[in-house]
């Protein structure tokens, strides 16, 4: 009767054991080259458990239920691809009884290739869950060299990355897979190229680029931005729709070339050794920009600026309206593409509030007027430090504002919203503040479209033809569009006199 006690016992400890077994974390690379050797060594851990437990340690390895191999170490090679799992087990000697310590499933990939990408940090989940679904299902081991958004592309880690990604045991890819936003495809380019030569990274770059744009278009738009890279090779820049069959040829830019070519895909290649012609100094400004690391949005905010003069000149002398000023329309523009359009008219609303509040607490003290503005102009500061705190607090703040730019528009647009405000010409200019805020919205809607922004950026010279339009509207004498309302009555009584 003791011995059928002590039994029930015994096996009551070891299930009871088995419940509440150990969780141990156990550090493995879980994606292999078939081919190649499966190794693990816990010899340390089991030093580690047999102090512990003061008596020996079992180890058992399992694949789908077949026992393979007892012993700290594991070792094997897997010659077909797949998703493979291995059961490991450790037991300890209680009485020449097996007590569960631990167990754990040891999950694995078995890749017959590989292919290095970049992803931007707003790509769309199912999106990327397909693309990597698609390359396990093609036996691809999708290696990460990071996630960025287009605003904070760390180039040195990707070249790190990269260094890691040449010490892989089996087949590597010679070129980067890069989809999504445009301006995260240049700025990781320009990223990565400038970061190769400062970190002498030795061997060239080729990048595989998808896009749904025209191919000539974007051909020229890609060129300017990425021709006379060192540090690059080439460049595919093929149809979005092909993204997906791109795995099927992941382990060398020209293979995948030959593979767009047979399938009858529409590509073109961007030798990044050309360089831009020097006639086209403007392009060759946004190629020499973007060689020395600065991002596209950047680069856009600069060509963008001749458009937006001759958008206020069409406004006031053709269409009849006038916005205050020039730099504060152009102004207000750049900080909608800096710090966003949510963020930006959330801080100008509130600019506008404070300085009707502190130009009627003010308007009874008699002060001089640099004084007076350097005061207002302070406290605006010190409120709108207050402000992005609170919009920092909803993560509502993109990296744009902790750019020196922000700061600059910041100080530009509250000195002359203070200089409105508190004069005795409010009244007079309340029209101008509207056509001002009207002028910056329709200008920002139309400049932030993709087609835009890449037509813009593929020919850039087109800037140029500004310069005989604005002469034009210089020499304009005519009446106005808004004169002809206002003056219609008049004009009709002309004619019927005629």
């Amino acid at each position: 009767m003791l011995h059928k006690i002590l039994w029930i016992f015994t096996i009551l400890l070891l299930s009871t054991s088995a419940l509440f077994a150990e969780e141990i974390d156990i550090d493995y690379d879980s994606n292999i080259a078939s081919g190649t050797a499966f190794q693990l060594d816990l010899s340390i851990l089991e030093e580690e458990l047999e102090v512990e437990y003061n008596t020996n340690v079992l180890f058992e390895w399992d694949i789908r239920g077949a026992s393979t191999k007892k012993g700290s170490s594991f070792e094997r090679v897997f010659q077909s691809p797949g998703e493979k799992e291995i059961n490991l087990t450790i037991y300890r000697n209680v009485g020449g009884q097996k007590n569960l310590i631990a167990s754990k499933n040891i999950d694995l990939f078995i890749y017959n290739s590989s292919l290095p990408f970049i992803y931007d940090s707003a790509t769309n989940i199912e999106q990327k869950n397909s693309f990597i679904l698609k390359a396990r299902n093609s036996w691809v081991y999708l290696y990460d060299l990071g996630t960025y958004d287009k605003g904070n592309i760390n180039g040195a880690k990707i070249i790190e990355a990269l260094k890691q990604y040449a010490n892989i045991e089996w087949k590597h890819s010679d070129y980067i897979w890069v989809w999504w936003g445009k301006e995260f495809i240049l700025n990781a380019a320009g990223q990565v190229n400038k970061q190769a030569q400062v970190w002498a990274y030795g061997s060239p770059i080729n990048l595989a680029i998808f896009s749904s744009f025209n191919k000539d278009v974007l051909w020229n738009f890609v060129g300017n931005f990425l021709s006379d890279k060192s540090s690059m090779n080439a460049i595919i820049i093929s149809e979005e729709i092909t993204r997906l069959q791109s795995i099927e040829q992941p382990l060398s830019i020209i293979g995948l070339t030959n593979h767009l070519k047979e399938n009858n895909h529409d590509y073109i290649t961007v030798k990044t050794q050309n360089r831009v012609k020097s006639l086209l100094f403007i392009s060759k400004f946004v190629n020499n920009l973007s060689n020395a690391g600065f991002q596209a949005w950047s680069i856009y905010l600069v060509i963008i600026i001749p458009i937006l003069l001759l958008g206020l000149s069409t406004m006031k002398h053709i269409i009849g309206f006038s916005p205050l000023g020039i730099m504060i329309p152009v102004g207000l523009v750049i900080l909608y593409f800096q710090a966003g359009l949510v963020v930006s008219l959330i801080i100008i609303f509130s600019m506008f509030a404070l300085n009707l509040a502190l130009a009627k607490l003010i308007s009874s003290y008699t002060l001089l007027y640099t004084p007076k503005t350097a005061l207002l102009l302070s406290i605006n500061i010190i409120f709108i430090i207050a402000l992005l705190n609170l919009l920092f607090q909803y993560n509502l703040i993109g990296s744009g504002v902790e750019s020196i730019i922000f700061v600059i528009l910041f100080t530009l647009i509250a000195e002359k919203l203070i200089t409105v405000i508190i004069g005795k010409e409010f009244r007079e200019y309340k029209y101008s503040l509207l056509y001002t805020l009207m002028f910056s919205l329709v200008s920002y809607v139309i400049l932030q479209f993709n087609l835009t922004q890449i037509f813009l950026l593929a020919y850039p010279e087109i800037i140029l033809l500004l310069i005989p339009i604005n002469f034009w509207i210089g020499r304009f004498t005519w009446l106005r569009i808004t004169e002809y309302f206002r003056f219609r009555e008049i004009i009709h009584n002309i004619d019927e006199e005629e």
